[in-house]
C-alpha cells in the first residue's frame, strides 16, 4: 500500500495514453494500461468534478 499519495487531476485520454497533472511533476502521459493498473491498484478511488 503506498504511503506517499497526493492528487492529480486527469487532463485527457485517447485510445493508448492519458495525460494528467501532477502537482510535484507537471504534465505527465501514461499509457492507458500502466494508467489503469496503477488506478485499480489504489482502489479505483476518484472525485469528480463537474
Amino acid at each position: 500500500m503506498s504511503t506517499n499519495d497526493h492528487g492529480a487531476v486527469l487532463i485527457g485520454c485517447d485510445e493508448t495514453t492519458v495525460t494528467i497533472a501532477v502537482p510535484i511533476s507537471g504534465l505527465i502521459k501514461y499509457d492507458k494500461d500502466r494508467f489503469e493498473s496503477v488506478f485499480a491498484s489504489r482502489g479505483n478511488k476518484c472525485v469528480i468534478v463537474e
